[in-house]
C-alpha cells in the first residue's frame, strides 16, 4: 500500500508540474517577440520598450498625424497620417531626435534626402525644406520633377508663373486660345505644339493651379485640323462640374472637337445612296475606328456594306489625339469623333461628386445636322464618330462619388434618317431606330463603349426590293489613361469609366 501511495503522489505531483509548465508557456497575446503585431488595437511592436516600458511588446498607438516620435537607431519612429499607427523611416543620413527624425543636411549644404530638399546654415540647422512628391533626384540637390507626357517638359516649366485658373461656367475656344468665363474674359499664354507622327497638334495651357466649376465646354472650329487641348498644372488641380469635348453637343453640329482626326485610315468609310429615280436604294457609312475597328454599314441586294474606320491602339494617348470621324458622303457634315485632353499636374487631380469628363463620338445622322431627317437629296446614314481620349496624370488621382469619364463611341444613323445617340455614361450609345418595317431598312450600329464593342449594322438580303436603306455602323471606343507615381488611383465605388482606363506611372526628370 505505502509503494501504490508513492506511486500514485509522484503522479500527482507530475500533474500538477505538468499544469505549472502549461500555464507558463501560455502565449501572450500582446508579444512580438517574433516582430509581429495582430491585434489591430496594439498594432505597433515596442521592440526597445522606449515608448511604453516594456520591451517586446505590442502597444495602443494615439498620435499626431505625421509627428516625429522617436529614433530607434538609423531609423526614425514617425506617426502615420490617420494617427493610429507609427512608421519606421529608413534615415539616409542617420536619425537625430535633436533634429526632429532624419538628418537632412550637414552645415552650410543643401541637400535631397529622404525625400525632402533641405538646406543647413553654418550650424547645421535647417533653414529651408521642400517635400518631393516624386523623390530625391539621383545624382542633384533637387526634387525630381514631373515629366508630362507627349514631351510637354518644357511647357510645364511655365505653369509655376501662370495664373491661378478658376473656370465656372466657362467656354475655351481652341485654336483661338480665348476662355470666356461666368467673370468675364480671360487671357493667358496658350502656345500650340506641331503634330508629332500620327498625332494631332496640341494647344497647351500652363496655369499655377486648376478649378473648374459648373460646365466647361471645349470648343473647336469650323476648321478640321482642330488642337487637342492641355493643361499643365504645377499646383492642384480641382473638377467640381463637368468638361465637354464630345462629338454631338449643341454646339459641334460643324465644329470639329479639338484634338479629333479628320482623316486616315481610322475614318469610316462613306455610304452609298441612289435616290435620284425609282427604286431607290441606301447603304449606310462606316463608324470611325478607335480602340477597335469600327461598325461597317449595313448592306443590301444592291450596295455592299461600308467598312469601318481601322482600330488606332493608343493606350497610353502617347501621341495625343481624339476619336476619327464616322463615314458619310463627302459634300456632307461629318459625323466628328470626340477631342482629346490631358491633364498634368505636379500635385493632384481630384474629380469632386459627380463629376464628368466627356469626350464620346459623335451619332450618326442624315443631312445637314444631328436632328435625324428623312433620307432624301440630303446625303445618306452616316457612320457614329469614335469615341476620342482623356489623359490624367498626377501623383495622386481620386475620383469622388458619380464620377463619370466617357470616351464612348457614337451610335450609327438607321437607314430611315432616326439619328444615333451619343452617350452620358453607363450606357452603350445606341443606334438609330428604323420606323418604317425592317423589310425596307434597318437600325444603326451601337457606338463601342465599355459594355461592348462597337456594332456593324443589320444588312438585307431580300433581293429584288424597289426601296432599301440600311443603318449606318457604330463609332469605336476611345482611349483613357491614367498616370500616378504608383500606376494606382482612387476612385469611389460609384465611378464609372468608359473604356476602362489604362495606368501607367508618371514620367519624371
Amino acid at each position: 500500500m505505502m509503494i501504490e501511495h508513492r506511486v500514485m503522489s509522484w503522479w500527482r505531483v507530475s500533474l500538477v508540474v505538468m499544469g505549472l509548465a502549461s500555464g507558463c508557456t501560455k502565449p501572450n497575446p500582446k508579444s512580438c517577440q517574433d516582430g509581429t503585431c495582430t491585434d489591430p488595437a496594439f498594432p505597433f511592436c515596442d521592440v526597445d520598450g522606449a515608448l511604453a516600458g516594456e520591451a517586446e511588446t505590442c502597444i495602443a498607438v494615439a498620435c499626431t498625424a505625421n509627428e516625429f516620435v522617436a529614433c530607434r537607431g538609423d531609423r526614425a519612429i514617425t506617426c502615420n497620417a490617420t494617427g493610429t499607427d507609427y512608421e519606421l523611416v529608413q534615415c539616409d543620413r542617420g536619425c537625430d531626435a535633436a533634429a526632429s527624425g532624419c538628418r537632412l543636411c550637414d552645415p552650410s549644404e543643401t541637400a535631397c534626402t529622404n525625400g525632402t530638399v533641405a538646406t543647413c546654415d553654418s550650424s547645421g540647422v535647417v533653414v529651408t525644406t521642400e517635400a518631393c512628391t516624386l523623390g530625391c533626384f539621383e545624382n542633384e540637390p533637387r526634387c525630381r520633377e514631373i515629366a508630362p507626357s507627349n514631351g510637354l517638359a518644357p511647357y510645364m516649366d511655365m505653369a509655376a508663373s501662370g495664373p491661378d485658373l478658376v473656370l465656372e461656367n466657362a467656354t475655351v475656344f481652341v485654336p483661338s486660345g480665348i476662355i470666356m468665363s461666368s467673370a468675364g474674359p480671360i487671357t493667358i499664354a496658350s502656345p500650340i505644339v506641331p503634330a508629332v507622327q500620327n498625332g494631332v497638334r496640341i494647344q497647351i495651357f500652363p496655369v499655377r493651379s486648376l478649378t473648374v466649376i459648373g460646365t466647361l465646354d471645349v470648343r473647336g472650329s469650323q476648321a478640321d485640323d482642330v488642337p487637342a487641348v492641355a493643361f499643365l498644372v504645377h499646383g492642384e488641380v480641382r473638377i467640381d462640374g463637368s468638361i465637354h469635348l464630345s462629338g454631338s453637343e449643341p454646339f459641334e453640329t460643324v465644329t470639329s472637337p479639338p484634338g479629333s482626326v479628320i482623316s486616315g485610315p481610322c475614318v469610316g468609310t462613306g455610304g452609298t445612296f441612289d435616290v435620284a429615280g425609282q427604286p431607290a436604294w441606301g447603304a449606310g457609312g462606316g463608324g470611325g475606328g478607335g480602340a477597335t475597328q469600327g461598325g461597317a454599314g449595313g448592306s443590301n441586294w444592291k450596295w455592299p456594306g461600308s467598312s469601318g474606320g481601322v482600330a488606332f491602339p493608343n493606350p497610353d494617348l502617347q501621341p495625343l489625339r481624339g476619336g476619327c470621324r464616322g463615314g458619310g458622303h463627302p459634300s456632307q457634315p461629318p459625323t466628328h469623333g470626340g477631342g482629346a485632353i490631358q491633364i498634368t499636374s505636379r500635385e493632384s487631380i481630384r474629380l469632386g461628386p459627380n463629376s464628368t469628363i466627356r469626350a464620346n463620338g459623335g451619332w450618326g445622322f442624315i443631312g445637314e445636322t444631328p436632328s435625324g431627317e428623312v433620307p432624301g437629296n440630303e446625303g445618306m446614314p452616316k457612320g457614329g464618330g469614335a469615341g476620342g481620349g482623356i489623359l490624367l496624370e498626377a501623383p495622386s488621382v481620386m475620383f469622388d462619388s458619380g464620377v463619370k469619364l466617357t470616351a464612348d463611341g457614337g451610335g450609327g444613323a438607321s437607314g430611315d434618317g432616326d439619328a444615333g445617340s451619343s452617350s452620358a455614361g453607363g450606357l452603350p450609345s445606341l443606334g438609330g431606330t428604323c420606323t418604317i418595317s425592317p423589310t425596307i431598312c434597318t437600325n444603326g450600329g451601337d457606338g463601342g463603349s465599355s459594355a461592348g464593342p462597337s456594332r456593324t449594322a443589320a444588312s438585307i438580303s431580300t433581293t429584288g426590293l424597289q426601296q432599301v436603306y440600311t443603318g449606318a455602323g457604330g463609332g469605336s471606343v476611345g482611349h483613357i489613361r491614367i498616370n500616378t507615381r504608383d500606376s494606382a488611383y482612387t476612385k469611389a465605388n460609384d465611378a464609372h469609366e468608359s473604356p476602362v482606363p489604362s495606368t501607367g506611372t508618371i514620367g519624371t526628370r
